[in-house]
């Protein structure tokens, strides 16, 4: 006689539950993906007139950084993300070319260069700006860097000024 799999109960229950647990989680996020989309819709988020931005993603940048209030200029608001460059600098030497400080919070970070890959397809004046800083010998993520640069200042604007996205 031949067997297909293992005969084990104990396995077959363990199979079970780990499929009603991808089933719950998947629901569960089904919930909380329908709920934000919603709480987005009722603000109004201005967030989701930039081009390729997702609800997922406003609704992180939002939730990260909150009461636009908190931040008097853009620099703050990027240092917050960690997308401003680290000072090397001793006695008197000073760098010419420095790395993104790291210092914010990663998720922001994350979200905010991903969303500027996605405006980099979508939008003419950013994919120049890119194609520009790859010109100028950046690699492909200094260069999405210096973009994300952009688009912190854009959204910094956009939430203090409660305005669109237009760069025309």
């Amino acid at each position: 006689m031949i067997y297909v799999g293992i005969d084990n109960p104990t396995l077959s229950l363990q199979i079970k539950q780990a499929i009603l647990q991808i089933e719950l989680y998947t629901e569960q996020i089904e919930e909380v993906e329908k709920l934000s989309k919603q709480i987005l819709d009722e603000m109004k988020s201005k967030l989701l007139t930039i081009p390729g931005m997702s609800y997922n993603q406003a609704t992180v940048i939002h939730g990260f950084i909150g009461d636009i209030s908190r931040f008097n200029k853009s620099c703050q608001l990027l240092a917050y993300a960690g997308l401003d460059s680290s000072i090397y600098q001793s006695g008197n030497f000073e760098a010419h070319s420095t790395r993104m400080s790291k210092r914010g919070n990663s998720l922001l970070r994350y979200n905010l260069v991903y969303a500027t890959h996605n405006l980099v397809l979508h939008n003419k004046t950013f994919k120049e700006y890119y194609d520009l800083k790859r010109s100028q010998g950046k690699t492909h993520y200094c260069a999405l860097g210096q973009c994300a640069h952009k688009l912190v200042r854009i959204i910094f604007k956009m939430l203090k000024s409660n305005v669109d996205f237009d760069l025309d």
